[in-house]
Parts: C-alpha cells; sequence; structure tokens
C-alpha cells in the first residue's frame, strides 16, 4: 500500500489537533485566570469608589425641608452685606454697606450713597428728593408737581 502526501498529512491531523486544542486550553485557562485577577481590581476599585462617595454623602450636610429665620443677609465675597430680606422688605447695599434700595409694603425706595431718600413709589404716587431730601417732584393720580428746595410748590398740572 502507497500513502500519498495527502494520506499521510490526514494521518497527522489528529495528534496537530491534539497538541492544538492542548494549547488553546491552556491559553483559555491562562485568560481565565487573568479576567478574574481583573475582576478582583475592578471589584475592589468598585468597592472603594461606592465607600468614598457614601462618606462624601455622610459627612456633606443634608438639605432641610424647611429653612426658618427671622432675616436672611447676602454677603458678598469680602463679608459685607449686599442685601437683606426681612419681615419689614428687602434691602440692596452697596459695597460700603449702605442702603441703596428698599422694597417694603409701603413702597419702593432709591437712596443715594449718603443713604439720602432720592426717590420713592408708593400707593400715594411717585416723589422726587434732592440730596437734601425735600421733595422735588411729585406724580399721582390726576396730578403732577414740582417743588423748590424749601417745599413751595412752583408748578401743577392740572391748575
Amino acid at each position: 500500500m502507497v500513502f500519498s502526501k495527502d494520506a499521510f498529512s490526514m494521518l497527522r491531523m489528529p495528534l496537530e489537533n491534539a497538541v492544538m486544542s492542548e494549547q488553546l486550553e491552556e491559553r483559555v485557562a491562562r485568560l481565565e485566570r487573568k479576567n478574574h485577577v481583573l475582576q478582583a481590581v475592578l471589584g475592589t476599585f468598585l468597592i472603594i469608589q461606592i465607600g468614598v462617595a457614601i462618606a462624601v454623602v455622610a459627612t456633606s450636610e443634608e438639605i432641610p425641608d424647611v429653612i426658618e429665620a427671622r432675616a436672611f443677609h447676602v454677603l458678598d465675597a469680602n463679608g459685607a452685606m449686599r442685601a437683606s430680606v426681612g419681615l419689614d422688605g428687602i434691602g440692596v447695599l452697596d459695597a460700603n454697606e449702605t442702603l441703596r434700595a428698599v422694597v417694603s409694603p409701603t413702597g419702593i425706595g432709591l437712596l443715594d450713597a449718603n443713604a439720602q431718600l432720592r426717590a420713592l413709589m408708593s400707593p400715594a404716587g411717585i416723589g422726587v428728593h434732592d440730596e437734601t431730601g425735600a421733595m422735588r417732584g411729585l406724580i399721582r393720580v390726576g396730578e403732577l408737581g414740582f417743588y423748590d428746595p424749601t417745599g413751595t410748590l412752583l408748578w401743577r398740572a392740572p391748575e
């Protein structure tokens, strides 16, 4: 009986397949070991991350459902009060903590750098004041008037 090259190579195939199968099994086993190590490292990392997140949340202040106060003050970066909200109204202050605007139940007022009332809008009308605080102009329903520094009426419409 004469064997051809093809027949001989066919006899070798089961042996080669067995060797290749064994090599493949070794490679798969190594990959599985590496995979287990990687899973352990990632699992440990994940547990540490969750622990850090829980620690941060546990140490942070809780947000209350209700905030109660008689007043709220808004401070700038230097610690100066720039706004105040209280029972008597809302005030806005400049960098020197001088009251510059106020909204209260009686009206809205604008003040100058010396905290002198310069304009007031109230249910009675709108008044404009000079630097001494004297009323210089008044607008109300059906009336427009201008005054001198002493408060004497200079002009009014309608006459």
